[in-house]
């Protein structure tokens, strides 16, 4: 074999082993950055901190994250508005509570996939109040913490069921939660209802008693409260995203039923919430948790339909078309 042709069969043999190596490289890197696209992309969960939150949190310190293969941070709302952190990317998930039904009704990008939890919201009076109940609440100063927010929408149906006006046979006065007992005390307000654990905190202190509660009330009872809402844009254009924000949750949840005790007591310490352990603890045993998405979309729509009828939602919203864009049951 002359020399030229054997320089020449060298050189392919030199150039197809470094192609397919090439090759194999490209395939492995692509293949790695398969891999890592989850625990590149950073889930960002708002929270408010409340007792009802705890899914969130059990989730987060059990790092449930880790064993999806996924990057959870936490961010809290506080005075944020929701539907502009939804809007601008700021922030992917949230517990939904009835305090949101008002902003998904008038186009918040916020739609519900499973349900959470039952329970969470109640009023309190003080002990020698002859408040006992919404009947009792015309012509009463009622504390909340927001105009429209969760219980304002709940008692809002109830009172109507006695005759009374919620736009004019009951003064509203907002503070923020930690600011309503105390506005209480002060005989600024009759009454106070919003989330949990501030209506329970002057009743274990033996200062008020419990006047109406979706926690041990029927129908409210019987209800999901809250439900795992996702960023609409998350939902539509990254799937995976949303099942394993919604895996997240469930796995929190599970943990709520499981070892209450031990959330409870870690939500305290880490400062995420207010109340002592025990107090949290026994509210997180009130509720129950679950993760339905069928039974959050039929409760989901019980609570259009009486929120509709309170005059929260506005006449004119079709109920049908409402929840066909608010909520999805993921494949």
């Amino acid at each position: 074999m002359n020399k030229k042709l054997i320089a020449f069969l060298l050189a392919f043999i030199v150039t197809t082993v470094f192609v397919m190596t090439g090759c194999g490289s490209s395939q492995k890197t692509a293949a790695d950055q398969d891999k890592n696209k989850k625990t590149e992309r950073v889930y960002k969960i708002g929270y408010w901190g409340g007792t009802c939150e705890a899914p969130i949190f059990a989730a987060y310190e059990n790092k449930v994250a880790e064993k999806l293969g996924i990057k959870v941070e936490l961010v809290l709302m506080g005075s944020k508005n929701t539907a502009e952190m939804l809007s601008t990317g700021k922030v992917d998930a949230v517990l939904s509570s009835p305090g949101s039904f008002k902003g998904i009704e008038q186009g918040m990008d916020l739609v519900l996939i499973d349900s959470a939890h039952t329970g969470c919201i109640q009023a309190c009076a003080p002990l020698n109040s002859p408040i006992n109940s919404a009947a009792d609440l015309k012509g009463k100063r009622v504390g909340v913490d927001a105009m429209g927010g969760p219980f304002m929408a709940y008692i809002s149906n109830e009172l109507k069921q006695h005759g009374i006006d919620p736009k004019n046979d009951v003064e509203w006065k907002v503070y923020p939660p930690p600011q309503l007992q105390t506005a209480m005390d002060k005989g600024e307000i009759d009454c106070f209802g919003t989330w949990d654990p501030f209506p329970q905190i002057p009743v274990n202190e033996g200062k008020a008693k419990i006047i109406w509660s979706n926690t041990t009330m029927s129908p409210y009872k019987n209800y999901t409260c809250c439900f795992v809402g996702v960023n609409g844009k998350v939902v539509r254009e990254e799937p995976e995203v949303a099942k394993n924000i919604q895996a997240f949750f469930k796995t929190g949840g599970e943990l709520c039923k499981t070892q209450p005790d031990e959330v409870a007591k870690m939500m305290v310490e880490k400062k995420y919430t207010g109340g002592s352990p025990e107090l949290n603890a026994q509210l997180i045993k009130a509720y129950q948790w679950f993760s339905d998405p069928a039974r959050g979309l039929k409760d989901w729509k019980w609570h259009v339909k009486i929120f509709k009828e309170a005059g929260i939602f506005d006449a004119a919203t079709n109920p049908e078309e409402l929840i066909q864009k608010s909520y999805k049951i993921l494949e």
